[in-house]
This record gives structure tokens, C-alpha cells and sequence, in this order.
């Protein structure tokens, strides 16, 4: 019995040449008018599975009206009984391409997979049936056939396949490299800015979608100033929630906390030799506010973490802080890559 997700999923075309020939062997025609046939009873040249099921005598006989084909009225029923076990698991003939449904004895059955065809005595193989796959805006199982979210937003179509998310919203220099890099579908990268740990950056009312098919286009204006962070935000996305190493701190605060706090916090995500090298960086790109040599590392912490809060707990080097434990490096070039100065 044919599932009703699988009623709106469009016939695959060895299932439509299976379709083809045993229409063609029932009633007597050729495969070119069973072609013909099927296409003025179903109305489609590419069927769904629930169309081929919703066939009738009365709807299969106007088709072979329309058709111009003579076949006999008894021949029409036997078809129409043939048909009620069509389903996107019957297999086919490996060898003619027939489909495994045939009459015995006047009896219709389905041969099992690894059988003998009875047609060309060539071996009945299963199909690959077309999978559902997981619509990254709210993670629902949908038909293959499906290509946009009409629900998740009023009045708004939101491409989930990769081909209609490329069409409609071109992806900026960075993401493909990245993707091929770590393993990662776009896909996948637009359900991790959904609900992984930039989403709030990303779409901080959490009803958005389209925020995140925006950042693919324009990610700086999302946090993804440089391409070395669109690589660190792939590679999160590349490691399942199990295996995260959440960062030994809290979340981001709703309200302003202390200077102390952003201090320890500086500190627990990096090590002193981290922390000289971030110094170094700092003094390179025009800090003058840093403490004289020696400087330690609380002092260090102590000031880089007072030129974020001065800008706002909200600040997106603080988010990156937070969100990921991106290297120094990346830190610095995602102000130095937008025309800024650290400590101006």
C-alpha cells in the first residue's frame, strides 16, 4: 500500500518505462501509444505515484478515447487491476525494463526483488526510490518533488533545495570552497545558521528564514566579515551538537555585566602564549592603549575586553567571542578586512 507522503511524489523513470511496457502488454498496443495513453489519462507526461492510482475505468477510457487507440473493454479492466499494485517499491527487469507486475492464473502479483523475470528471463532488481529529505527551515520530511516552503511564512516562497536556493539567492565568494572543504551541503550550513550557535546572530527574532538565505549572499552584513570566519562557521557546521565543545562560559547576557566578567572570560578561551600573540597583533594594527612592556596577561585581557565593552554588549566580536573561539588572527582580520582599527 502506497504511503500518502509517497502519493505526491513524482514517477521515477524506470517505474514510468515499467508503466509504459505494462500498458503496452495489457491492452495490446504499442509502447509508444501506452505512452500516449497514459499521458491523456493522467493529464501529466511526468505522473505522480497517486496519480497512476487514481485511475479508473471510466477515467482510463476516456484517455484511450482521446488517445485514438482501439483496445478491446475487457482489456481496460485488467489494467485497472494491474494498477492497484503500483507503488515506488515494485522493482523492475534489470535486462527489459519491465515493471514486476504480472498476471497468473488470473491473478496480478508483484515478483519479488532477485527473481526471474518472466518476460526476458532477466532479474527482477529493487528501484531507488526518491527520498524524502529534511526542509532545513523547520526540519519536516518532505516529498522530493517539493522545492519551496509555503507554510513557515505567510505570503513568502523559501527555496529548500539547493538548486532553487542557488537560482534565487547568489552565494558569496567563500561558501563553496568552504563546503567542499569540511564535507558540508548548503543545506545543511543554511539549517546550522536556523538553529545552531548563530542563529541569534543571524535572525535574532528566530521567525526569519530568509535571514539566512540573506547571509549566503551578503555574510558580512551577518558576521561573516572575512572568509577565514566563513571557514570557522562551516567547520561548526560540519560537527554534529554531540560532539560541540560548548565554551566554558555564559550566554550572552540580556543586560550590561561587569568588566571583571568579559576579563575572565578573555582569559579562560585563551592561553597566555595566545594572548602575547593577540598582543603583538594589537600593537601591529595602531593599539595605543595597551600597557608598557611587560605586559601581562590580565592587563591584556583587562583592556582588550574594555574596548569591547565601551562598544556595547551586543558587538559582534563579542558574539564571535562567545559563539566559537575563533584564533586571533581571525579576530583581527574581521575588523582589518572591513577598513577598521582595533582600539581606535
Amino acid at each position: 500500500m502506497i504511503d500518502h507522503q509517497s502519493r505526491s511524489v513524482t514517477v521515477v523513470p524506470s517505474h514510468l518505462l515499467g508503466l509504459y511496457k505494462l500498458t503496452s502488454r495489457v491492452l495490446g498496443i504499442s509502447e509508444e501509444q501506452a505512452s500516449e495513453v497514459l499521458k491523456a489519462t493522467t493529464g501529466e507526461k511526468s505522473p505522480l505515484y497517486g496519480d497512476i492510482l487514481d485511475i479508473t475505468l471510466d477515467v482510463l477510457s476516456t484517455g484511450i478515447s482521446e488517445s485514438h487507440v482501439k483496445v478491446a473493454p475487457t482489456k481496460r479492466g485488467r489494467l485497472i487491476d494491474a494498477f492497484k499494485l503500483f507503488e515506488p517499491n515494485n522493482p523492475v527487469c534489470e535486462g527489459c525494463g519491465d515493471i514486476a507486475i504480472w498476471e497468473n492464473g488470473g491473478q496480478w502479483s508483484v515478483l519479488p526483488e532477485g527473481g526471474l523475470c518472466p518476460f526476458c528471463n532477466g532479474y527482477v532488481k529493487a528501484v531507488k526510490r526518491p527520498e524524502h529529505f529534511e526542509n532545513w527551515v523547520n526540519s519536516e520530511m518532505v516529498a522530493p518533488n517539493v522545492t519551496h516552503d509555503l507554510r513557515s511564512v505567510i505570503g513568502i516562497r523559501i527555496p529548500i533545495t539547493e538548486k532553487d536556493v542557488k537560482n534565487e539567492h547568489p552565494i558569496a565568494a567563500g561558501f563553496e570552497d568552504a563546503f567542499k572543504e569540511h564535507g558540508v551541503t548548503l543545506l545543511r550550513f543554511l539549517r546550522f545558521l536556523r538553529t545552531g550557535s548563530h542563529a541569534r546572530q543571524v535572525d535574532p527574532s528566530g521567525q526569519d528564514p530568509m535571514k539566512c538565505l540573506q547571509a549566503l549572499t551578503r555574510p558580512a552584513d551577518f558576521g561573516m566579515y572575512s572568509i577565514p570566519v566563513i571557514r570557522n562557521w562551516v567547520a561548526e557546521a560540519a560537527n554534529p551538537p554531540a560532539t560541540r565543545n560548548p565554551l566554558p562560559s555564559p550566554a550572552v547576557p540580556s543586560a550590561p555585566v561587569g568588566k571583571v566578567i568579559l576579563t575572565d572570560l578573555v582569559m579562560r578561551l585563551y592561553t597566555s602564549d595566545e594572548m602575547r600573540m593577540l598582543a603583538d597583533g594589537l600593537k601591529e594594527h595602531g593599539s595605543r592603549e595597551l600597557p608598557s612592556p611587560p605586559i601581562t596577561l590580565s592587563a591584556l585581557a583587562s583592556e582588550f575586553t574594555g574596548w569591547i565593552e565601551r562598544r556595547g554588549f551586543d558587538h559582534d566580536l563579542y558574539a564571535l567571542m562567545l559563539e566559537g573561539r575563533p584564533s586571533q588572527a581571525n579576530l583581527i582580520n574581521a575588523w582589518r578586512d572591513q577598513g577598521y582599527r582595533l582600539f581606535r
